[in-house]
């Protein structure tokens, strides 16, 4: 005789921490959800050299200069694709993501804008400090520069502390500091999970229990119409 009995496949173990831990802090920062909405069914097709912006333009054309010339009509729309690529994870920095994005991901993108804004400020002030104090040259009436330098006195000495500062703030931020901001934003998206999953399980469980309910008052309710009915046969 054929046993023609299905056994229900098992339900597939939880994952540990770790393995939780593992797959909120590795991801492609491109699928981190954008700030950016687009409506409707949109299909975008790579921009030709001469569409881009100027800054992007510059960006790929400078990776071209790199390759040998046979090969640059080939080469084009991939450095095309990887300038934008990397456009598009600046824009997720500096413009926040969107709805769904995971603790883990807001965190790293506080922290890498909060990291662009002072390498931003150091190149400013470093821009400052590097300037040469220009006089006018007595003969030719331009503008020449000197041995010294623009910025001096207690304003040169504020913006060198400053700078040390910011380095301190990068220090931390890449370090310890921000290493312990990303470690509570894994444990916050570790929690967020259990709580769906258990939420999950209980609405699993009472869907079941509800069924059994009604088939178990169903059962009652068909017991009793027998009963009514062996009854009144019997009497």
């Amino acid at each position: 005789m054929t046993d023609n009995t299905t056994t229900a496949p098992s339900a597939a173990p939880e994952p540990t921490d770790a393995e939780l831990a593992e797959h909120f802090s590795t991801y492609d920062p491109l699928d981190a959800p954008s700030s950016a909405q687009a409506d409707g069914d949109v299909r975008l097709t790579l921009p030709l050299l001469s569409g881009l912006s100027p800054a992007l333009r510059q960006e790929v054309e400078a990776k071209l200069a790199l390759v040998p010339l046979s090969e640059r009509e080939e080469a084009t729309p991939g450095l095309i694709a990887e300038v934008l690529r990397a456009n598009s994870r600046n824009y997720r920095v500096m413009a926040g993501l969107g709805e769904g994005a995971t603790h883990t991901q807001r965190v790293d993108v506080q922290i890498a804008n909060q990291v662009r804004l002072l390498s931003e400020e150091v190149s400013r002030i470093q821009a400052l400090l590097d300037e040469d104090r220009m006089v006018e040259d007595p003969v030719t009436g331009e503008m020449v520069p000197t041995p010294h330098k623009a910025v001096q006195g207690d304003q040169r000495s504020g913006y060198q502390t400053r700078l040390q500062e910011i380095r301190h703030q990068y220090n931390l931020l890449t370090g310890h500091e921000g290493a312990k901001l990303r470690e509570e934003a894994i444990q916050k998206d570790i929690a967020q999970y259990r709580a769906v999953r258990d939420q999950l399980s209980r609405a699993k469980e009472a869907d079941a229990l509800a069924e059994k309910m009604a088939r178990d008052a169903e059962v009652q309710r068909l017991a009793e119409a027998k009963f009514r009915f062996k009854r009144s046969n019997l009497g």
